[in-house]
């Protein structure tokens, strides 16, 4: 039996912090036992962290009860921050129709993901059932009018929303975020922009791309395996168009190099740009990598552990604190 929570690997995710400000990476998990225990969250449901967003130095994560809690990872401070609607906990294998009147109406009101405004906008929800974004403050969320096209989140002839957005952000009035999609055993990485003020949305497609993060001057930075088998870190616009390549050799850090694309979305292409010392962070299931001014990648740190594996990579403004989203495999 399928259920709304089979989109996440396990039944809970891990969320676990690095900090890079000392000569040694230190990992830590600020959502694990010790946050269940001071808030006396007993159930799975009132545990489990199904989206985080990062503004500046504090983490946000929502649970399945839907609770907004912070974690500042400066003074390790946690606090309740908001209640919103959650998804309901239902079998995805039964169509839509079928579904009760109250859980049809808890997947419509629900908060799918957490969405950082990066602009200081605050801090934002969508659902990925009916395309509604909205503000979140302590009263809750506030749905606007505009909805975002959901076309993109569903495979053909599915009831339910079955692909996240990853690195959903919102600045200067524009939702954007990539999707991976995978309709026939080939993933396709898409980005999409939407605009919260006519409800423009825009969709590009990224040939052999196996990861993305945004990069300076406004462009993004994708992984790439080309068709000769190479691979390269691809300079884009934000409309998908190809600016081309950085010098640096992407393949030295990729540990199987004959992979199918398949398995490098898996368990490559994690990355992180901080525009405070100019370095590329990029993590594979083993290692922990940087780039500082474009020169080759030196390896940092081991991975938490090689059992977890990466939803992405998020730096705060000061470069000093980065952010790896992992969970648990089945």
């Amino acid at each position: 039996m399928k259920t709304w929570i089979k989109a996440f690997p396990a039944l809970a995710l891990a969320v676990v912090l690095l900090c890079t400000a000392s000569a040694q990476a230190v990992w830590t998990e600020p959502y694990g036992d010790s946050f269940a225990a001071l808030f006396q969250l007993k159930s799975i449901r009132e545990q489990i962290s199904v989206s985080t967003a990062l503004i500046g130095t504090r983490l946000y994560s929502l649970t399945g009860k839907g609770t907004v809690f912070s974690f500042d990872a400066q003074t390790r401070e946690y606090e309740e921050f908001s209640r919103v609607p959650a998804f309901p906990s239902v079998d995805l294998e039964i169509p839509l129709a079928r579904q009760s009147a109250a859980d049809r109406k808890a997947m419509e009101d629900g908060v799918s993901q957490l969405v950082a405004g990066t602009d200081g906008s605050g801090l934002y929800g969508i659902n990925r059932m009916t395309g509604a974004v909205g503000l979140i403050d302590r009263e809750g969320i506030h749905y606007q009018d505009v909805r975002l096209d959901t076309s993109p989140f569903f495979a053909p002839g599915s009831d339910y929303p079955e692909y996240p957005l990853y690195l959903p952000e919102i600045r200067n009035g524009i939702l954007d975020g990539y999707i991976i999609r995978d309709p026939d055993g080939s993933p396709c990485l898409t980005w999409l922009s939407f605009s919260l003020e006519d409800g423009t949305c825009v969709t590009e497609e990224l040939p052999g791309a196996f990861g993305l993060c945004r990069w300076k001057e406004d462009q993004l930075l994708a992984a790439v395996r080309k068709d000769s088998g190479a691979y390269e870190l691809a300079v884009c616009d934000r409309q998908g168009n190809r600016l081309g390549a950085l010098e640096t050799d992407l393949a030295a850090v990729i540990e199987d190099k004959s992979a199918s694309l398949s398995d490098l979305t898996e368990t490559e292409g994690r990355m992180a740009w901080s525009e405070a010392d100019q370095t590329l962070y990029y993590m594979n299931s083993q290692y922990l990598w940087k780039s500082t001014d474009d020169a080759g990648f030196e390896q940092i740190d081991r991975s938490a552990t090689p059992f977890l594996s990466g939803q992405s990579l998020l730096t705060s403004p000061d470069g000093k604190l980065l952010v790896f989203y992992l969970y648990l495999r089945k």
